[in-house]
């Protein structure tokens, strides 16, 4: 909790006073975990739920007053440097997990997505989860 949920909370506090007048954009980064848990990850999923709770207040707190927005992108598992010492067999594991894309997410597709919602043309997006997580929950 303290990393994914109270660190942000505290951060976000601490850069209201200092942000401009109009616009800017708060883009969490959640996990599938959030909205399809499992066993082993109960903290995890916990943690990441709350943050997106959080955005969803920033979103309907901060729009008025700071027309910012805030989302959360919400990821299954990635290709990082996490992974880069894991053996062939847990890799495909991974991306065999239930998902429509039949693989793991690179750093640059999720990249792209945080990329979009910081550009304009993500300016009227708000308050949202965006499923970044090839197809593993839909909706």
């Amino acid at each position: 909790m303290r990393v994914n949920a109270r660190a942000p909370l505290e951060l976000v506090a601490a850069m209201v006073p200092r942000l401009p007048r109009y616009g800017g954009r708060i883009i969490s980064i959640s996990s599938v975990l959030a909205q399809r848990p499992d066993v082993p990850f109960a903290a995890w999923a916990a943690s990441k739920a709350a943050l997106e709770c959080l955005s969803r207040y920033w979103a309907m707190e901060l729009a008025s007053t700071h027309g910012l927005t805030s989302n959360v992108v919400a990821i299954g598992p990635t290709m990082t440097d996490y992974h880069v010492h894991d053996p062939p067999a847990v890799l495909e594991e991974l991306a065999q997990l239930p998902s429509a894309a039949k693989r793991l997410a690179t750093t640059d597709d999720i990249a792209q997505i945080v990329a979009f919602l910081a550009s304009d043309a993500g300016r009227w997006i708000n308050g949202d989860v965006i499923q970044g997580n090839g197809g593993m929950v839909f909706g």
